[in-house]
């Protein structure tokens, strides 16, 4: 037994290893080995969907459909595929394995990648359609977004597009160029949707048709229909000649424009060579908030120099930022002040802050494309000591006077410097004695129930509650302007009423409503602001509900005021929200085709005082108004002596809806970000409200001199549909 196990120890030593033989240990050392095994877990979680379908620039035989990006628990959003597919009825396409089966005209988009929008073509008009999209992640995995209807128009879309700036070339070389246009815009296809298709010829006669351009193949065909772009380089080209180019832009009926021919010359040898620039950059008409950049005009070996084109740029931290040709094209945003444009020698900057440094360079690029860099130079602009200047001079208006409350309003201010947008107000009362808040320094030293509203943006109005009856407050207002300047508006004073103000408002016009627009989604109520023996007329508010069953569900002040959820289509809103005038209209929208809707408004004033108007009953068509209106006479802007902005232009027509009842919204911008109604709610430092007027005018336009003003206007229909006229840029010189 013995020495069965001295053999077993042996054989242990020898699985183990024995000692090497240059080891001088007599110790054995024993080894263990662990392996370790990765598992890797599978992907088997698919995309959450985004955001539903949408459609827009729906017509007889076209429309754009798009959606929200997806997300994954793996895969980043660009990964994400998508497909889109339709039907004529939902339940074809309702489960991931239909849809994903459909295959010929029902496939709009097979398996795209970071896609979320696409045109749908060739449908037949007065048909109603499903749509369904498809999202799939790396690992194949797949969700699906809801289907969604919805119906083409009775009619075709036959309005072409309206083509943007005409056709211009850039890094012209023996060889090669870039071929650029504006953004053409359309009456149905959302811009972003528009295709363009670029050709050329030798001669400007074969090309200046739609028919002749579009029937280019071959090397003339130099790109095909594209979505969305505005350029497109070229090579290939033969140097010494002169080429003609035209533009295609298509929208999704498949209505085509034409961009009017242009022609170009390519030189005898390539350019390599930099332009030379002109005299230094230098600063004029200094103020705290703006001043004029200039610089000398460049010259080139081989461009013209009414060729050339300049970039201007803007670092606010240092020079070094934007002192070689790379860091300073590189620049993007608000930092490019000027983008790159032809002989222009002088750019307006404003709306800047006072009595800070900034740092300006030029670029100039000839026709090849080759760009030199003026020196960077420096200019501090004014500290700015001058106030705000309170609008209507100063004068404060006190309306709607209760036991508890008094409402004041006040025109906006204008400043030398700050944007009028940007402009902050601070409201504040006392108790005692106007004296106590005569001054800027007196009038910012309240605090405490004093203190009605902080330095904010301008409301043109508040009602002040919680007053005390019977008693006399004094009230003022504060400007101050980005430089901290303050400015004051005339105190006023006011007593509140003596006795409670229990009557309640009488509907006008014997409290009818008369409702217009009805479409299969949607109409449009409308009835005259209610009057009050307290409370103007102007700050009267609104509650407009709804009852599917009958209208004695909504005939009386409590019952209807007792309504809630989805019953309240528009809760209690000033007129000021809702209107611009004494006759009120409200676009009541998501509606059920063919369906009846009980609806009533009731209105309240100051004290709470309610009354309601009749009742009506409204059944909406089997038809669903999905056509945009057509944008009327271009945007018209004027500034007269006196600095009063006009903006006019002209009346948009539609399928359904009455010109009268078409509603307009303005949005201005300091930059060139306005070209959609998102864009405009997104990035505008000013837009109005629904408004039938075909102008707007502004007294006392409160913009810095010099600033370049961006504008658009939106057009609605009664059916909710919008269309955007072209933006225009214009400068306030004043």
């Amino acid at each position: 037994m013995r020495i069965y196990n001295l053999f077993i120890v042996f054989f242990i030593i020898m699985l183990v290893g024995c000692p090497t033989p240059e080891s001088t240990t007599t110790s054995t050392t024993t080894t263990t080995t662990t392996t370790t095994t990765t598992t890797t877990i599978s992907d088997v979680t698919a995309p959450t969907v985004g955001t539903a379908i949408e459609f827009s620039g729906v017509s007889g035989t076209s429309l754009s459909l798009s959606w929200g990006s997806a997300t994954d628990d793996r895969v980043s959003q660009e990964k994400l595929s998508y497909k889109v597919v339709k039907d004529t009825v939902s339940a074809n396409i309702d489960t991931i394995a239909k849809a994903n089966a459909k295959t010929g005209a029902d496939l709009i988009q097979d398996w795209a990648l970071n896609l979320t929008t696409v045109n749908a073509i060739s449908l037949t008009t007065g048909t109603s359609y499903y749509f369904a999209v498809l999202v799939k992640d790396e690992a194949g995995n797949m969700a699906i977004y809801s289907p969604k209807k919805v119906t083409t128009t009775s009619t075709a879309d036959t309005t072409t597009p309206t083509v943007g700036t005409a056709i211009s070339f850039t890094n012209v070389n023996a060889t090669s160029l870039v071929v650029n246009w504006g953004m053409a815009f359309d009456n149905l296809t959302l811009t972003t949707s528009l295709q363009y298709k670029v050709v050329k010829d030798t001669t400007s006669v074969n090309i200046d048709s739609v028919a002749e351009a579009d029937a280019k193949t071959g090397t003339d065909l130099i790109m095909d229909w594209t979505t969305n772009t505005t350029t497109h380089s070229l090579s290939g080209l033969t140097a010494g000649a002169t080429y003609y180019f035209a533009v295609l832009v298509k929208d999704t009926a498949g209505n085509k424009t034409l961009y009017t021919p242009a022609s170009v010359a390519t030189p005898s040898v390539s350019d390599t060579t930099a332009p030379t620039v002109g005299t230094a950059i230098s600063f004029t008409n200094l103020t705290a908030g703006s001043f004029t950049v200039n610089w000398g005009e460049a010259s080139d070996d081989i461009s013209t120099k009414a060729n050339l084109s300049y970039k201007l740029v803007i670092d606010k931290t240092s020079a070094s930022n934007i002192d070689t040709i790379s860091e300073a094209n590189a620049i993007t945003g608000e930092n490019i002040t000027m983008d790159w444009t032809k002989n222009l020698l002088s750019r307006i900057v404003a709306n800047l802050a006072s009595d800070t440094t900034f740092y300006f360079t030029v670029l100039v690029k000839d026709e090849a494309g080759n760009i030199a860099l003026y020196t960077t130079s420096s200019v501090t602009t004014n500290k700015d000591i001058t106030p705000p200047n309170p609008g209507d001079s100063g004068k404060i208006n006190v309306s709607s006077v209760t036991v508890g409350s008094i409402t004041i309003s006040w025109r906006d201010g204008s400043d030398d410097a700050t944007f009028f947008s940007d402009l902050l107000y601070k409201v504040v009362k006392d108790d005692t004695t106007t004296d106590n808040i005569n001054t800027v320094a007196k009038a910012d030293a309240k605090t405490g129930a004093d203190l009605i509203l902080d330095w904010a943006k301008s409301t043109q109005g508040l009602t002040i509650t919680g007053l005390s009856i019977s008693t006399t407050y004094n009230f003022t207002i504060i400007i101050k302007d980005k430089a901290n300047n303050k400015a004051l508006y005339k105190v006023v004073s006011q007593k509140t009423s003596d006795v409670a103000d229990t009557t309640p408002p009488i509907p006008s016009n014997s409290g009818l409503i008369t409702v217009t627009n009805i479409t299969g989604t949607s109409f449009t109520l409308n009835w005259k602001s209610a009057e009050d023996n307290k409370t103007s007329s102007d700050l009267m508010q609104y509650k407009i509900v709804k009852d599917d069953t009958t209208t004695d569900n909504i005939n009386t002040v409590a019952k209807a005021n007792a309504k809630i959820g989805a019953d309240v289509i528009l809760d209690w809103k000033g007129v000021k929200e809702i209107a611009r005038s004494y006759d009120i209209s409200y676009l009541v929208s998501g509606l059920l085709a063919n369906t009846t809707y009980n609806l009533v408004v009731i209105t309240k004033d100051l004290d709470g005082n309610k009354a309601i108007y009749i009742p009506v009953s409204i059944k909406t068509t089997n038809i669903v108004d999905t056509l945009s209106p057509t944008p009327g006479s271009p945007i018209i802007t004027f500034i007269d002596s006196n600095n009063i902005l006009q903006i006019s232009w002209g009346a948009a027509n539609d399928d359904v809806t009455p010109q009268k009842d078409l509603t307009y919204k303005i949005y201005l911008s300091l930059s060139d970000n306005v070209r959609t109604i998102d864009d405009g709610e997104t990035n505008a430092v000013y837009k109005s409200g629904w408004q039938n007027d075909l102008s707007m005018k502004m007294e006392n336009a409160p913009l810095a001199k010099g600033t370049v003003v961006y504008t658009l206007i939106a057009v609605q229909d009664g059916a909710g549909n919008k269309a955007v006229y072209m933006p225009i840029p214009f400068s306030f010189i004043y």
